[in-house]
């Protein structure tokens, strides 16, 4: 139930309430109801507390926290949003590519047909213009590529997005080899490469530790031994 539909629900019992004929009824009534308003405020609060909590836990194990969202500038379209992300060198920020959208944007600014089912042929994202319009030109000709020039760069450029990694690169504080008890391998087993566990923890500060194991193999028991984390 959301905020507004538990404070209409309440609202509604209390003004219920007022028409009871037993007094008695109606005060008892009327108690439970501050007194389940109380209960609710409360745990808002905690409610709060808590997703900040787990904000600045996810920080101190290297992960990304909640974002934090500026009220003052209201970004309401998609265009907005993008030149709000803009940051350093623009021209560096400038793509090209054609994908099934733009080529019926390119169909409904007059493009031949024929043009059109050879440019659904090309393929990735150019970060130079010059790269992105020798590829047109090989695929539809140089007389063509200079023809529609202008019309294909208005649809296929692009602004890249300019957005931090979701998962950052976790800090290692400690690292740990796990070594395998030899005395319990099979004579014929043999060591592969090793293996990485990351085991993210708090102690105070962060404290993230990379534990090394031992891989052996055994052909004849067909199993792999691998050092315990202790």
């Amino acid at each position: 139930m959301s905020d507004s539909d538990f404070k209409k629900s309440l609202d509604d019992i209390i003004e219920r309430a007022g028409r009871f004929d037993d007094p008695k009824a109606r005060e008892c009534l009327l108690e439970a109801t501050n007194l389940c308003e109380n209960i609710f405020a409360k745990m808002q609060v905690l409610t709060d507390i808590n997703r900040q909590l787990n904000n600045e836990v996810a920080k101190l194990k290297g992960e990304q926290g909640c974002p934090q969202f500026a009220a003052a500038k209201n970004i309401s379209t998609d265009e907005e949003r993008k030149d709000a992300e803009a940051t350093g060198d623009e021209s560096q920020r400038i793509g090209y590519k054609l994908n099934p959208t733009m080529i019926n944007k390119l169909k409904e600014d007059g493009i031949p047909r024929d043009v059109l089912d050879k440019l659904t042929n090309l393929k990735g994202t150019y970060d130079s213009k010059d790269n992105f319009l020798n590829e047109i030109g090989s695929l539809i000709g140089q007389d063509n590529s200079e023809k529609y020039k202008k019309i294909i760069l208005k649809h296929a450029t692009y602004k890249k997005r300019n957005r931090p990694p979701k998962l950052p690169k976790i800090e290692i504080h400690n690292t740990v080899q796990c070594p395998v008890d030899k005395g319990s391998l099979p004579e014929d087993a043999y060591r592969l490469n090793d293996t990485e566990k990351i085991v993210q923890d708090i102690i105070v500060s962060p404290n993230n530790t990379r534990f090394i194991k031992e891989v052996y193999y055994s052909p004849s028991n067909k199993t792999t031994y691998s050092g315990a984390i202790d």
